[in-house]
């Protein structure tokens, strides 16, 4: 409808929910200087999101976040994320 490509509103998705759980801890998000990052967040939105995620994405995730600290970092907030707006009541 808004002519924009799956793996984009992933990553906006990853965005969002990572600016969510900053929002709710109070804290500012730095910047990010992986030039993978997004790709990174494609991925980890997808397989929390329970999608399908092709296995070598997933092995070049697991190989990434292996050397990259900005990419550790945003895996181990978008669980927190996850599990933070899932759990939040919507009044």
């Amino acid at each position: 409808m808004m002519g924009l490509e799956a793996e984009a509103v992933c990553a906006m998705l990853a965005r969002a929910r990572l600016a969510f759980r900053a929002k709710l801890r109070g804290v500012v998000r730095g910047e990010e200087g992986c030039v993978d990052h997004d790709q990174a967040l494609q991925v980890l939105a997808r397989g929390l999101d329970r999608e399908p995620v092709p296995e070598d994405d997933v092995n070049w995730l697991f190989a990434h976040i292996a050397g990259c600290e900005s990419c550790q970092r945003a895996h181990s907030e978008m669980h927190e994320a996850s599990v933070v707006y899932r759990a939040w009541v919507w009044r």
